[in-house]
């Protein structure tokens, strides 16, 4: 009778626990996020406006986080971040800001997204294009809206990913449907009704949970409970040398192929990449990438100026700033308020770009 108890309580516990667990992920989703855009994501969020502790995507396999900060995190009826759109298309110039998640501002506060600054520094009408959840180059769709008046563009990138892979590998669909318009509905993100689908994905989501979070206590014995001061760099790239000058071609002729199709309807263009983590605090913990990864932001930004293509070198605008503040998040491989703000005012500061912003 006793071993039947026993089996009873030891299936049971783990059932009880695991319903515990469900219901309050039910009750406060957000304790359970460590990114605000991963809240909007699995829980169907459009309009909304949520305001949670945020921590680093590179620290995920300590149990405690070092790093956390209170942030809001707000989207508008399309699933971007809020900005300065105004939509009546009087306020000139009018910019289509297209990025993914540095554009989104990950685990950044409203006040601290690059388009925010960019809001605050330029009398400009900006419309952020980073829709959480989708690919950067979903952004583009916002151009079909004939509701929405744009007359700059600037395409932002990472090293990591490039401009021919985030926009030029799907642009030959994109060309096709150009001319077909987009009704401002088809573009807005709406909260959708719970099914089942959406409770299999939170039992989904709740299991993973649950093992990464057991996984973090059986690492802790190699590498601590507690995450580390240092900057930790989880998310590393390599440029081969034997396809670093593929590659970089592949860059420029994408660039210019955005520009010169853009340009022919009437789109002043410019291109901006946002620095890795490695690139900026990479010596900082000993990881030195080869001078072809290490330099790749120099040699691309010499590269587009010649070919008279918008840019700057956000690289060492950043590496200045480094000197004096920090501009990556430590645990993240996002920059932080501070990062986004400095590459604002640099990009304003380049005699080129800031016309696309002060027509």
């Amino acid at each position: 009778m006793k071993a039947l108890k026993f089996i009873a309580l030891f299936i049971a516990f783990p059932i009880f626990g695991y319903g515990l667990i469900y219901a309050l992920y039910m009750y406060k989703p957000e304790y359970f996020h460590y990114k605000a855009n991963r809240l909007f994501i699995e829980e169907r969020y459009a309009e909304a406006s949520i305001e949670m502790y945020e921590s680093g995507d590179s620290a995920r396999k300590y149990l405690i986080q070092r790093y956390v900060q209170k942030n809001r995190f707000s989207t508008n009826a399309y699933g971007s971040r809020t900005a300065c759109y105004q939509e009546d298309g009087r306020k000139k110039p009018s910019v289509l800001a297209l990025g993914d998640s540095q554009m989104l501002g990950s685990s950044t506060d409203d006040s601290g997204v690059f388009t925010s600054h960019l809001c605050k520094k330029t009398s400009a009408s900006i419309f952020n294009a980073a829709v959480r959840g989708m690919s950067a180059n979903y952004g583009l769709g916002f151009l079909r809206n004939k509701d929405m008046i744009f007359d700059v563009l600037l395409f932002t990138t990472t090293e990591r990913a490039g401009f021919n892979k985030t926009y030029c590998s799907s642009f030959d669909k994109f060309e096709q449907l150009y001319d077909t318009p987009l009704k401002a509905d088809e573009m807005i993100i709406n909260s959708k009704d719970t099914d089942y689908t959406y409770y299999r994905n939170i039992h989904n989501f709740v299991i993973g949970y649950l093992q990464s979070r057991m996984r973090a206590i059986l690492d802790s014995v190699k590498y601590g409970l507690t995450a580390p001061e240092k900057n930790i760099i989880a998310f590393g790239h390599v440029f081969k040398d034997d396809v670093i000058d593929g590659y970089i071609n592949d860059e420029i002729n994408c660039a210019k192929r955005l520009q010169k199709f853009f340009a022919s309807k009437g789109f002043v263009v410019g291109f901006l990449y946002f620095p890795a983590h490695q690139t900026i605090y990479g010596t900082d913990v000993n990881l030195t990438p080869p001078p072809s990864t290490l330099n790749f932001i120099d040699t691309i930004t010499e590269k587009f100026s010649k070919e008279g293509l918008k840019t700057f070198n956000s690289k060492s605008c950043l590496l200045v700033a480094k000197k004096r503040e920090p501009v990556y998040q430590p645990h993240d491989s996002h920059l932080n308020h501070r990062g986004f703000e400095v590459l604002a005012e640099c990009l304003l500061d380049n005699a080129v770009l800031k016309k696309l912003f002060n027509q």
